[in-house]
């Protein structure tokens, strides 16, 4: 049997309550802005720290997600990526193991991937 969704009669599956709703913040309420693609939301906030991890995501290919897309539909490519953003954004040390980082990426694919392999490398 395949999954079977239902989207709350309250909030129509927007995950928050009509007060949580009515804040906004540019213009956007946050379902309105958890529904944006990494790739709109990089000029959409002024912390630094922030837009260089959204910036992250984006040098990662990870530009095409929604800011609030649920773990549970990444790949493991995607969820891969998710992990070395992650290791990239902290300062402590890490050791990082990839499993065949590169099986199934296109060329430009993988030189994005030695882009990315030498931006950690810089970081260390």
């Amino acid at each position: 049997m395949g999954d079977v969704e239902q989207p709350c009669e309250k909030c129509h599956g927007k995950r928050y309550n009509e007060e949580a709703l009515s804040v906004s913040s540019h213009a956007r309420s946050i379902y309105d802005i958890l529904q944006l693609i990494i790739g709109e939301a990089v000029d959409l906030f002024d912390d630094p720290s922030l837009k260089e991890a959204i910036q992250n995501l984006i040098d990662v290919n990870l530009g095409y997600v929604k800011l609030g897309q649920s773990l549970d539909t990444f790949s493991g490519g995607e969820l891969q990526r998710l992990k070395i953003v992650k290791i990239i954004h902290q300062t402590t040390d890490n050791l990082l193991i990839l499993d065949e980082p590169s099986t199934g990426l296109h060329e430009a694919d993988v030189l994005n991937l030695l882009s990315l392999f030498k931006k950690l490398l810089k970081k260390k």
